[in-house]
């Protein structure tokens, strides 16, 4: 399934709430490509639940650049706070095993 944006775990959503509805991130992902660089842009358009975040901007590139599929694992870590970086580590799903 080809999602266009990628809802946040809510924990990382109540830590990207102290960025506003709205926020830009650089994206670090796994060296297994040359231009591991990505733009996010995390935003939240529920008033009802402040922490609901998704990535829209950057994340069809990532899903396509890595290959994501559903049931792949994604880990996300913020390294940087004042400069708004962040890692994500992929786990893939072992189909059929």
């Amino acid at each position: 399934m080809k999602q266009k944006k990628l809802y946040l775990p809510v924990r990382l959503g109540r830590e990207l709430q102290l960025f506003g509805k709205r926020s830009i991130w650089i994206v670090v992902g796994p060296a297994t490509i040359v231009n591991r660089l990505f733009t996010f842009e995390a935003k939240n358009n529920n008033e009802r639940k402040p922490s609901e975040f998704y990535f829209g901007l950057g994340w069809e590139r990532f899903r396509n650049e890595y290959g994501l599929r559903t049931f792949d694992s994604l880990k996300f870590h913020i390294m940087n706070w004042k400069y708004k970086i962040m890692t994500i580590s992929i786990t893939s799903y072992i189909r059929g095993g």
